[in-house]
């Protein structure tokens, strides 16, 4: 109960600081409990007179599709918000390391309390919603389940992240809560009723497994990580000399930006298809509708693919281009590294950011219920290999940290290179010149890499 005390008191301490706040952590702690419980019944009448004026105008939604896309969102948060890095390297960790504090006890404190103070607060506004429409008790029972099984499932992804243990269980709670959103949305509640079940007590049992060993962690376990780590790079040399430079690139400067675009993309993507697609299931006509505009969906796409690519390659190819890591990669060549394999895995390193980008437009598709072609497909990878080739042929200013900043000329180019899939992309018809072109592109990624590889000086001028 001590080390509760003072993890409470340290999370108050630390809010304070963070928002200017000079009261004292006990305070604060007063303030944010009489708050949270003063906020229920507001909440409630609020939900509740939503839900009498949608009954009143005869509005009617699929409440079973809202409440799974709202669990999926629940439950990607932890993957693309600041509270990944808080609970993967917490900013007070050597302090707490230091005074003694358990790992266990602060995470309830920091993260399991606020969750549940969310998770009721978010009961208690979809009870008032159902009770002003006057829902079916299916309905009813659905929306309730599904909602706390994501913050159940958000719990174990919060534990695994805390003792960093992200490995495959990380891949089968989120794998788990997607069939649970998908199955309340698509089936009707007949048939959904048992398989539902049997997913959110599958979803519990990984849960209270991530907490059980969370209670028996400790702040050292991160050495245990650093021996994992270890034997993955022993496992590393056993790669090809490019594979291995795609994932030294990719690994040692998987940077908190591209990292955050990366992750954040994927999962809006995803949810935005997944709550399009429940919406189609729950509304026939919307499915006719979105077949009549099929091809300017499939047009949006492209373009949005085309500058999504456009912002991420730029982002990336500051970090691991060719030009950024030349130094890095003329060290390794003059190691004994083949210089065609490290200008092949520095080429292969951008096409990781394409296949993202093209992973969320099928997402995007799939949940629009259009089928994208080949040019479109093809379309985020030319971007990303034709703004890296851009970046590659002209020499850029150098930032303290040995990279390289954006030049004006690279960018012009990387755009003029991109030009003709744009084009491609936009008028489809032309797979095998869609393909033809990205060939080339990536052909003479590689040859400029080799070129920039084999001219990189160690000079400090």
């Amino acid at each position: 109960m001590r080390q509760k005390r003072a993890a409470a008191l340290l999370w108050a301490y630390d809010i304070g600081s963070r928002f200017g706040i000079t009261w004292r952590p006990r305070t604060i702690l007063l303030m944010l409990g009489m708050a949270a419980a003063l906020g229920l019944v507001p909440a409630l009448a609020l939900a509740l007179w939503t839900g009498r004026l949608m009954n009143a105008v005869q509005v009617f939604l699929p409440w079973g599709s809202l409440t799974a896309a709202w669990t999926m969102w629940t439950a990607a948060r932890v993957l693309v918000t600041r509270e990944r890095e808080e609970l993967t390297a917490p900013e007070l960790g050597p302090f707490m390391r230091a005074v003694d504090l358990s790992l266990g006890n602060w995470f309830t404190i920091r993260f399991a309390t606020p969750m549940l103070l969310e998770a009721l607060y978010g009961c208690v506004v979809l009870g008032g919603l159902l009770w002003g429409i006057s829902a079916a008790l299916e309905t009813t029972v659905a929306a309730f389940a599904i909602l706390l099984g994501g913050y159940v499932a958000r719990l174990g992804l919060m534990s695994q992240l805390a003792i960093q243990n992200t490995g495959w269980r990380h891949t089968a709670l989120g794998l788990l809560l997607g069939a649970a959103c998908v199955t309340v949305a698509v089936l009707p509640w007949s048939q959904a009723e048992v398989p539902l079940a049997l997913l959110l007590l599958a979803i519990a049992a990984a849960t209270g497994h991530g907490l059980r060993r969370l209670a028996r962690a400790t702040w050292p376990a991160a050495t245990m990580t650093r021996h994992r780590r270890s034997r993955r790079g022993r496992h590393l040399l056993a790669l090809p000399t490019w594979a291995m430079t795609v994932v030294m690139l990719r690994r040692g400067t998987w940077v908190p930006p591209v990292r955050s675009m990366t992750i954040r993309l994927v999962v809006l993507c995803l949810l935005l298809g997944t709550l399009a697609a429940s919406l189609r299931f729950a509304m026939p006509w919307l499915s006719v509708l979105l077949g009549h505009v099929a091809p300017m969906l499939t047009t949006t796409m492209a373009v949005a693919g085309f500058l999504r690519s456009l912002a991420l390659g730029d982002t990336g190819v500051c970090w691991f281009g060719v030009r950024s890591r030349r130094r890095q990669l003329r060290a390794a060549w003059e190691s004994g590294a083949s210089l065609r394999h490290l200008a092949l895995g520095s080429a292969m390193a951008h096409l990781v950011d394409g296949v993202v980008v093209t992973v969320g437009v099928l997402a995007l598709c799939a949940g629009l219920g259009c089928t994208p072609s080949l040019e479109v497909l093809l379309l985020p990878t030319m971007t990303h290999l034709a703004g890296a080739l851009g970046y590659a042929m002209f020499a850029a200013p150098e930032l303290p940290d040995g990279r390289t900043r954006t030049s004006l000329l690279g960018a012009l180019a990387g755009v003029l290179l991109t030009a003709p899939g744009l084009a491609v992309g936009l008028n489809p018809g032309f797979p095998h010149l869609a393909v033809l072109l990205l060939l080339v592109v990536f052909g003479g990624l590689v040859w400029m890499s080799m070129k920039v590889i084999d001219n990189a000086s160690f000079s400090i001028m």
